[in-house]
């Protein structure tokens, strides 16, 4: 059980910090809340659509 909660918690940790860098890059991400929603997936989306030819 101890292994499932440090996985969730550096998933979480990981994808406040995802949200953080694509708001911070106007991807508007949603609230940097570590939970991947619509919001953060519309905008990692439109992140890779726009960076697909860099």
């Amino acid at each position: 059980m101890i292994a499932s909660s440090n996985t969730y918690l550096q998933a979480n940790t990981l994808t406040t910090q995802i949200q953080i860098m694509l708001n911070e890059l106007n991807f508007n991400a949603g609230p940097e809340d570590g939970i991947y929603g619509n919001k953060t997936k519309t905008a990692l989306e439109s992140f890779y659509q726009k960076n697909k030819n860099s």
